[in-house]
């Protein structure tokens, strides 16, 4: 082999053959990024990764389906057993938990705003929230035993910024965010 082969992607130089300039994974599999290849082939194999490229008539949503499939195969080999499936069900776990508090605190918005307003209205109990009439289980202790993959629910309101910080720019050229 000639010294050609440093410059291969990820992919040709595992399948040791030589990248030509029309590889359509050169730009998914850096040379310096041998692993990912290695996930992304482990779990899909190179024929389904082209096919699923070849299908594929839009550019943008090609990268969108690489970006796809290299998460999920890093997924996997973190987690063998289900891959990015237990972070979807504990963010979904997470939203169901937080549209709860949101409704528990439109009720309590909605309570305060259907107040006299020359009359100092008595708030609903801090032990339990007032939800659809009813009263819920404080989250002081419905909250806080939740606990999935080291995702924690805490009191009526959280900060969100600990677990999901915001992005302070985002790079619309490459798609990443700086925090």
């Amino acid at each position: 082999m000639t010294g050609r082969t440093s410059n291969a992607c990820a992919a040709c130089k595992y399948q040791r053959r030589k990248c030509k300039p029309e590889c359509q994974l050169s730009q998914y599999f850096p040379s310096h990024q041998p692993s990912v290849f290695k996930n992304v082939h482990k779990l899909f194999g190179v024929k389904n990764v082209l096919s699923i490229l070849k299908n594929i008539q839009n550019p943008n949503q090609k990268d969108d389906a690489m970006t796809s499939i290299i998460y999920e195969a890093n997924m996997r080999k973190m987690f063998p057993v289900r891959g990015c499936c237990h972070l979807i069900d504990a963010y979904s776990a997470e939203v169901k938990l937080l549209e709860e508090e949101l409704r528990a605190v439109r009720s309590q918005i909605e309570f305060y705003r259907n107040q006299p307003y020359n009359q100092h209205p008595t708030p609903p109990s801090t032990s339990s929230l007032w939800f659809d009439s009813q009263a819920m289980t404080p989250p002081s202790t419905y909250l806080q035993s939740y606990q999935t993959d080291g995702l924690q629910g805490a009191g009526i309101v959280q900060n969100h910024e600990d677990v999901h910080p915001t992005p302070d720019f985002i790079d619309d050229n490459s798609n990443q965010f700086y925090i």
